[in-house]
């Protein structure tokens, strides 16, 4: 089995680093297709609103299109932290298992979405960024009509204010050890939620449970939530696949990039564990 080990920072972008990767952010002016009532409020205001309140841009993407003449109005995504987190972090080196909490904002101004708030959690050590499900904290969705820049940055003060619930969640997963069928309940689940046909996937469930690197050697909850999270999401696995053909070839797992599938595949990821952390009886839990 081979391990990675890459110790990775997580810092403020720029409104340039931000261009390079998601230039839809900028777009000032909404999509033809748009409607009389659609109210534009561009992502780099929302940005420059959060600035203002203490956080910082730590993560942008931006959907691919099919129809050229979205492109620059696509969906994007960003994720960002309060400046203060990532000075602590900057400045003392992070242990595995460290997190930071981050609120994660999506939208696009070409009538596809709102602008949509929700919680993620970024680990240390493995740029190994997931999304906290919507049971654990708030979220928040604004359409575009009559939008106001401070409601979604109040909201965002609002997805932070869980901090402490979301961090008491993550040291209740660290006590947990799981038994080895339970862990393997988890890598079904997970491993149904990526393919939805199992039986065509290029690997079997009890893949997702190979750690990358040494120190996700483990069996507690968190570090196994991490483990099959990072596998559903990044793929990379090898395995093989029945053609239409019928003929067996070699195959691997694709990395989700999408948006929308990895926001939902995460959140799912994380219900998973929430379920087996409310089910799990006390004597599985270390003691402090």
């Amino acid at each position: 089995m081979s391990y990675y080990s890459n110790t990775t920072s997580r810092g403020a972008l720029s409104d340039a680093d931000i261009a390079e990767r998601a230039p839809s952010v900028f777009s000032n002016h909404a999509h033809r297709n748009t409607s009389d009532k659609y109210s534009l409020v561009p992502t780099s205001r929302v940005i420059d609103a959060f600035r203002d309140s203490g956080w910082e841009v730590t993560s942008a993407r931006q959907s691919n299109v099919r129809t050229e003449s979205r492109e620059g109005f696509q969906k994007h995504e960003l994720r960002f932290a309060r400046r203060d987190h990532l000075a602590t972090l900057q400045a003392e080196r992070p242990k595995a298992g460290d997190y930071l909490l981050e609120a994660i904002l999506s939208n696009a101004t070409d009538g596809s979405a709102s602008f949509n708030l929700i919680a993620g959690i970024w680990r240390c050590w493995c740029d190994n960024g997931c999304t906290v499900a919507t049971s654990l904290c708030e979220s928040a969705s604004f359409r575009h009509i009559g939008l106001d820049i401070g409601e979604i940055v109040k909201a965002g003060q609002g997805v932070l204010n869980n901090t402490d619930r979301i961090g008491a969640r993550i040291e209740r997963f660290q006590q947990l050890e799981l038994p080895e069928t339970t862990r393997r309940w988890f890598a079904q689940e997970a491993h149904a939620l990526r393919f939805p046909e199992p039986a065509k996937a290029p690997v079997r469930p009890a893949r997702l449970l190979n750690a990358r690197r040494r120190s996700d050697v483990a069996h507690d909850l968190w570090t196994t939530f991490n483990v099959i999270q990072e596998n559903v999401v990044r793929g990379g696995q090898k395995g093989r696949v029945v053609g239409s053909n019928h003929r067996s070839r070699r195959a691997s797992v694709r990395a989700v990039n999408g948006i929308d599938q990895s926001t939902k595949l995460n959140q799912g990821i994380f219900d998973l564990a929430e379920r087996i952390c409310a089910a799990a009886p006390k004597e599985l839990f270390l003691a402090n």
